[in-house]
């Protein structure tokens, strides 16, 4: 099963880039290269759409598809040119060649596999379409799409926009959650009630209908069925009165239906009490008003599922073949569930990250990466993941985990709310619960002693910091800290630890080799004059009333300190320390961060740091020289329009734009050799990858010209080819900041190379591009200049 999604973007500044370019040809620069991977948790469904050899599904780890017969599953993300992870609806069309997709706040795409350009895009600005919030798509034959959203009903006719009907039209509540074509009446249900769009193109309420949020309809029987408020309810296709289905179980709701083979699917949930587990799949034949419970079978002692489950995504293939998933509440989803026959399948999905919001993430002596999620943990080793579900004995570890620590020894650390806390080790050890008194350890750290460090919040607390010494043994730390909560910390090259206080802010403590003697310590504190046990801060950027967020100590002693309002860069000075600068947010007249609040900084041996903020990804270094801050910055669609309207201006372009799961970086780590960037976000866990490009010299590819140059719109032309090679290349455009546009692959002499779009589909704007030809491991990269 594979995940895990690639996507490379040269990354440079003009200058740079062009001395890359004219390097490819002779020989490959070191880290000319990001490779960005995005790993998600496919397993909460929202929509399944069949077809004929592939089962599509969406949700909110981006689009699955599983071989039918194999039963291998592949999920596409962002790093596949998916806008957002974030997927609420699915539309497969025979014989599955073309995959319609709702987003949840991205637009509609159209997604055809194995195209050289396979993503098309549309969104209310520019293409006009009613919502980029999408409930539902119905395909009504004869080229046209239906679909509903936040914004009304929409229809596309031959891939176009076609017409639109929103509370303007008659709608009285904007989102269309549901869609059903009764012979040539399309029926549309809303957040209030049933609507027919007539003959005239005009819609009208469907009297005597369910009045409220209509979340289902099907067509069954010559009837039509609506579910709405967990009761099913029904009438004749020709009209007439509505009845109410009786369910066959009480006290219980319907949560899905669909029809199959004449007959409807049903799912069934527990009304009104979270913690019961007991969910069904009924078979309701109208023809006779008899019931089938398909329940026996369905897995219910698989570890992830933590508390109620809501099969909320139903699918019925032609031969009768049922799929279902959905979600389950405090956990994840329970993958694709198959009933062939008579028994269950399932399709866990679960090689990944355990949930979207990322609450720690370390990597370890051993090699293991460890994150912790608000629903669970997971490890990844030799290139894979494995899930570390709640623990009894841990008090619901790693359950909302805020650290995760491997020492030394092999025993893995887990912090949270919890006044019993403890460690267990790889594979399968028991827990070892440690009752200590403090509560709220919120991080955890060992130095190169084989001592661990833990650091607490204050409350309930004598000490900010706690020690479990190489020896075993725990030892209090009180005596002559300047407060009793420390939020986090960083070992110097030298042994000196710089620890950000809660009240105080940043102290510098050098135990001077004696950890536990603290007679002869020396604690470095803030202040406008320089000395010799001072951190100089000229300007007050380490004033007692900041807010600090994050602590990275670089390779040469400096660190690299977050706060509210940008990110701190402290240099040694002779013994002590001196602010060297503040960086904030990027303006039009100024350098900057995308996003001035940091939430994570990392430093990486090269003297850089990753820098991870409430809107993006940054890079940054700082030269104490003269030459001050460079800064590359890279953010999602949502996370570029949000630091657009700060800005007040087109400050960030679509060049900004990579596949991150999130805008929201909220934790950080980086290898030891700086080649390898972990990013756990808001949405999952991202990784970033610098490489050299290993290509050798061009010259098979060199004789190859592109064709016309430059591009005029306005004289017909629509595309880009490619002239003077005898065999096919490979093809990939890029803009002058080195950033990919699209991605053709390979392409035949004379063949389209572009089509002047970008990979999500949209026009290309007016520019010079950069169009890089492979051959057989050679390389040339020509220019191509685009004119709208």
């Amino acid at each position: 099963m594979t995940h895990a999604a690639h996507i490379i973007l040269h990354r440079c500044g003009l200058a740079a880039f062009l001395a890359l370019l004219a390097a490819l040809a002779v020989s490959g620069p070191a880290h000319a290269l990001l490779e960005w991977t995005v790993y998600t948790d496919p397993s909460e469904l929202r929509s399944i759409s069949l077809t004929e050899g592939t089962v599509w599904a969406a949700g909110r780890g981006g689009l699955v598809a599983l071989d039918r017969t194999s039963g291998a599953a592949s999920v596409l993300t962002m790093a596949d040119g998916l806008p957002t992870n974030d997927l609420n609806a699915v539309l497969a069309l025979p014989p599955g060649d073309e995959i319609w997709i709702g987003t949840a706040g991205e637009g509609l795409l159209r997604y055809r596999p194995g195209d050289a350009s396979p993503w098309r895009r549309w969104q209310t600005f520019p293409q006009g379409i009613a919502s980029d919030f999408f409930h539902c798509l119905l395909a009504g034959g004869d080229g046209r799409i239906w679909y509903g959203g936040d914004g009304g009903l929409g229809l596309l006719e031959d891939g176009q926009p076609a017409d639109i009907w929103t509370t303007d039209h008659g709608l009285t509540n904007p989102n269309v959650y549901s869609l059903a074509m009764s012979t040539d009446t399309l029926l549309v249900g809303s957040g209030e009630g049933l609507f027919r769009l007539l003959a005239g193109d005009s819609l009208a309420p469907d009297v005597g209908g369910p009045p409220g949020r209509i979340d289902a309809l099907a067509m069954a029987a010559d009837s039509v069925w609506a579910l709405s408020a967990g009761s099913v309810q029904h009438r004749a296709a020709s009209g007439g009165a509505w009845s109410t289905l009786a369910l066959p179980l009480e006290g219980y709701d319907a949560q899905a239906l669909v029809t199959g083979e004449g007959d409807l699917i049903l799912t069934l949930g527990v009304v009104g009490d979270p913690d019961d587990e007991s969910d069904f799949v009924w078979r309701y034949a109208p023809a006779t008003g008899t019931w089938t419970d398909l329940s026996a079978g369905l897995p219910t002692d698989s570890p992830q599922h933590l508390n109620q489950r809501d099969y909320l995504a139903l699918a019925v293939s032609p031969d009768g073949e049922v799929w279902l998933g959905g979600r389950i509440n405090n956990s994840t989803g329970p993958g694709l569930l198959q009933r062939d026959g008579a028994d269950w399948r399932e399709h866990r999905l679960d090689d990944t990250p355990l949930g979207p919001n990322v609450t720690a993430l370390r990597l370890a002596p051993s090699g293991r990466l460890w994150m912790a999620s608000t629903i669970g943990g997971a490890y990844r080793e030799d290139g894979a993941w494995t899930r570390v579900y709640p623990r009894d004995a841990l008090d619901g570890q790693p359950f909302w985990s805020l650290d995760v620590l491997e020492d030394h020894e092999g025993w893995i650390w887990l912090l949270g709310w919890a006044a019993p806390f403890g460690r267990f080790q790889l594979p399968g050890g028991e827990p070892d619960e440690l009752v200590h008194e403090h509560r709220h350890l919120i991080q955890a750290e060992e130095d190169s002693e084989g001592n661990r460090w833990f650091l607490s919040d204050g409350y309930d607390a004598a000490s900010a910091i706690d020690i479990y010494d190489k020896d075993g043994v725990w030892r209090d730390i009180s005596e002559g800290l300047p407060g009793n909560s420390a939020f986090d910390m960083a070992f110097l090259p030298d042994g000196r630890a710089a620890i950000l206080f809660k009240g105080p802010g940043l102290r510098v403590w050098d135990t001077n080799g004696t950890l536990f003697d603290f007679e002869d310590d020396t604690w470095y504190t803030p202040g406008p004059e320089p000395c010799d046990t001072c951190i100089h801060d000229l300007s007050g950027y380490l004033a007692s009333d900041t807010q600090f967020s994050k602590i990275s100590a670089g390779p040469g002693g400096g660190l690299w300190i977050g706060q509210a309002d940008g990110l701190l860069r402290i240099e040694p000075s002779g013994e002590a320390f001196r602010v060297a600068s503040r960086l904030g947010r990027k303006t039009f007249l100024s350098n900057g961060l995308i996003g001035t609040r940091v939430l994570n900084v990392a430093a990486s041996p090269d003297g850089s740091a990753w820098v991870g903020t409430l809107l993006g990804l940054a890079r940054t270094r700082y030269d104490a020289g003269g030459g001050g801050w460079s800064v590359e910055n890279w953010t999602d669609e949502s996370g570029r329009e949000a630091a657009n309207q700060d800005a007040g201006g087109e400050l960030f372009t679509p060049e900004a734009l990579v596949p991150l799961p999130s805008h929201e970086v909220k934790q950080l780590a980086v290898s030891l050799d700086g080649k390898t960037v972990w990013l756990g976000t808001a949405g999952g866990v991202a990784r970033v990858e610098l490489f050299a490009d290993p290509l050798p010299p061009a010259e098979a590819v060199l004789t190859a010209w592109l064709y016309p140059n430059p591009v005029r719109l306005n004289l017909g032309h629509d595309a880009v080819r490619l002239g003077g090679i005898d065999s096919p290349v490979v093809a990939s455009i890029y803009n002058l900041e080195g950033q990919l546009v699209a991605n053709p692959g390979l392409v035949e002499a004379g063949e389209p190379l572009w089509d002047l779009r970008t990979r999500f589909g949209n026009l290309a704007v007016s520019g010079v591009y950069l169009v890089r030809l492979e051959d057989r491991g050679q390389v040339a990269v020509k220019k191509i200049v685009l004119l709208r």
